[in-house]
């Protein structure tokens, strides 16, 4: 057994090891990554041309979680394809010598026109571990730069390529289900796109003609005004030092809008302290209880994970969709038979639910109409569904009334 725990941690340890090195390679790119004009600061674009070997290393977390998501990606295109809807051209590379912009797409789909001949749209897969984007709006808005980003380089490709519309497609992290949202090329922000791309082409090559340091500082983009943005920036300890350029203090008297946010901060910190004390003591509780996944009420998923040497509890709302939040509750059912039986067995007391509270749930996750019937072996749904069990007392129920038919 020694032996075997070995290998396998071994493997762990290689596996870990070919990710950061595959991450870590060192690249100096030639023209500007079109996912980098979705940074608001030019000054850490112009970085990533001139100074790629200053860039602070990738972390270990952050490696795996790329290469996690290239394994979401592979895997909606396979799912894709199995649909009818194969991804054509994928990873394909796109570059503007005049502006000096590169990027890759991850591929096109064929939709149907209004002449009956399908054209190819351009996509974008991404995987996401939080609510993923409503609308296109809500994708340019987004709170993950990430994710602004990669629609930045979509509205760079689709501009230049004459794309009028393109697809982001989103896979969840934890439960897998997907979010498509429609793209309408937004002109007037392509153009501020472009515009940026140009600056930073400019000062490239004025920092690359520079004769020396002052010159090249000289160069650089001006650094932006919030400095949010340069936390966990690859450069800021290395290169631009933020904390350490002067700033007029007058400059942060007359900024209504950090004025406005330092007045939001205050009205939302009683609410701030009351989230924090009902995330510990509610995160505690699951920490401390046996188990990897647990459905509670009608809205919420817990699932449990191992974060390097403690316990990640992460809370999901239900999908709306009808046929999930069964399997999710079919779930935890036959897990609590399994449990009580066990308890049995064993002599051994355990704290189960009413049976009313287990009528309730099931009356509330089943289609409207459907029936079931509760008896000591299980919930017997009179329907496509499968068994679970409950524990009740063999009375008939139906869903459409939640009372006895």
């Amino acid at each position: 057994m020694t032996a075997l725990r070995d290998f396998a941690q071994g493997l762990v340890a290689r596996h870990r090891a070919k990710v950061l090195q595959d991450r870590s390679r060192p690249w100096t790119p030639s023209l500007t990554p079109a996912t980098d004009l979705g940074y608001e600061c030019e000054r850490r674009i112009v970085y990533h041309r001139v100074k790629p070997d200053a860039a602070k290393p990738v972390n270990e977390g952050l490696a795996l979680l790329f290469e996690e998501g290239n394994l979401h990606q592979r895997d909606v295109r396979a799912k894709l394809a199995e649909l009818g809807a194969e991804v054509l051209e994928a990873e394909r590379n796109f570059r503007d010598e005049r502006l000096e912009i590169t990027g890759t797409i991850d591929g096109r789909l064929e939709v149907p026109n209004g002449d009956g001949r399908p054209r190819r749209v351009p996509l974008e897969i991404k995987s996401t571990s939080g609510a993923p984007p409503a609308d296109e709006a809500a994708w340019r808005a987004s709170e993950s730069s990430l994710l602004r980003r990669y629609y930045a380089q979509l509205t760079a490709y689709m501009f230049l390529a004459n794309e009028p519309e393109g697809i982001l497609l989103c896979k969840g992290k934890q439960g897998g289900e997907w979010t498509m949202v429609a793209v309408e090329l937004d002109y007037e922000y392509a153009e501020g796109l472009l515009k940026r791309a140009e600056r930073v082409r400019d000062a490239v090559r004025a920092w690359k003609a520079a004769s020396d340091d002052a010159a090249r500082e000289a160069a650089l983009p001006a650094r932006i005004a919030d400095r949010s943005e340069c936390d966990g920036g690859p450069w800021r300890e290395t290169g631009c030092h933020p904390a350490d350029a002067p700033v007029d203090p007058l400059l942060m008297a007359v900024d209504a809008e950090l004025v406005g946010q330092l007045d939001r901060r205050a009205e939302l910190d009683p609410s701030r302290r009351e989230f924090e004390k009902l995330d510990e003591r509610v995160k505690a509780r699951f920490k401390l209880t046996a188990g990897d996944r647990f459905v509670v009420g009608e809205r919420w998923l817990v699932q449990k994970k191992k974060h390097g040497v403690g316990v990640r509890v992460d809370f999901s709302l239900l999908p709306g969709a009808v046929a999930p939040s069964l399997s999710l509750l079919r779930e935890s059912l036959k897990e609590s038979r399994g449990l009580v039986e066990d308890a049995a067995a064993s002599g051994r007391e355990m704290v189960t639910p009413a049976a009313s509270e287990l009528a309730t749930r099931l009356t509330a996750h089943a289609p409207r109409g459907a029936r079931y019937r509760c008896d000591p072996s299980g919930v017997e749904w009179l329907g496509p569904l499968a068994c679970f069990s409950c524990g009740r007392d063999g009375q008939e129920y139906s869903t459409s009334t939640g009372t006895r038919p």
